[in-house]
């Protein structure tokens, strides 16, 4: 069980990382043009996108929170 909480937090811990460095590496013009060509997953990805505002403090919160848990928790 000591191992198992901390492998979980470092493992949301880099999920929020990645969602950050990946859904912000995508430009929403390109996501409209893809839309244009009827990519469903660029449809998908630029509901969430468009809110770039509030998905970056999610992320960040999110991310903040599970690192500080992670520093409680040790």
């Amino acid at each position: 069980m000591n191992l198992i909480i901390p492998f979980i937090l470092v493992c949301l811990s880099a999920l929020f990382s990645g969602l950050t460095l990946s859904l912000f590496s995508l430009n929403k013009t390109d996501l409209e043009t893809e839309i244009k060509l009827n990519n469903l997953y660029a449809k998908k990805i630029y509901e969430i996108r468009k809110n770039g505002n509030l998905l970056l403090g999610t992320l960040i919160l999110g991310n903040v929170i599970v690192n500080a848990v992670l520093a409680v928790f040790f």
